[in-house]
């Protein structure tokens, strides 16, 4: 019931101007009966001018029907878009990029993390931890990646928030030291940035 009377229904629209252009009908038909002093160009001129405003409102409706629908078009795509970026997370090779830094956040080098982040960062680069390093570099260009997707609104941020915000925070509260003093280190403050905005956006400006 709720659809038929939606603006978005074609059958809606079409049922309220054929009403409309009864009601005019109806009223040219009074006017002629009950005001025999008009004549048939001012009676013309009154049928006239209620058609151009119904043509008017069914313009209005009709635009406000299309744009509607484009709006949701683009977020069914944008929505779409999102959920295959998100199925990524749960393929190889990203899902073997997380279990490799679950495992490493049980050796020694990981409390460096949490006690001297200076350290960390040397004994990230050691040899002995090149498939952590890869593991979290491309945890975190991934990351990047759909962070810059949302930023430009490519994807759905609601969608994308409501999946993976836990899954952002526990990487943010993990290395957010580490990002900042890889940033000193390369001299370079737009490392991962859209990432750590669009956690900061989402955590403390409750967006």
């Amino acid at each position: 019931m709720r659809k038929f009377f939606s603006i978005d229904n074609v059958q809606f629209r079409v049922s309220l101007l054929a009403l409309a252009i009864i009601a005019l009908i109806i009223l040219a038909f009074y006017l002629h009966c009950k005001e025999p002093q008009l004549t048939p160009s001012e009676t013309a001129k009154i049928v006239t001018g209620g058609l151009v405003i119904i043509g008017l409102m069914y313009s209005i409706l009709t635009y406000e029907s299309n744009q509607k629908k484009n709006r949701h078009d683009i977020r069914i795509q944008k929505c779409s878009t999102t959920y295959k970026a998100i199925g990524e997370w749960h393929t190889s090779p990203m899902i073997d990029y997380s279990k490799c830094c679950i495992a490493f956040a049980q050796e020694k080098d990981y409390i460096l993390l949490k006690t001297d982040v200076k350290a960390f960062v040397i004994a990230f680069d050691k040899p002995k931890n090149i498939e952590f390093r890869k593991s979290l570099i491309c945890i975190f260009n991934y990351f990047e990646s759909m962070s810059v997707a949302v930023n430009e609104d490519i994807m759905d941020e609601a969608f994308m928030k409501k999946y993976f915000r836990n899954i952002f925070y526990a990487f943010y509260d993990d290395y957010i030291n580490f990002i900042k003093e890889r940033r000193n280190v390369k001299k370079d403050d737009d490392i991962w940035i859209e990432f750590t905005n669009l956690v900061e956006k989402w955590k403390f400006r409750n967006c």
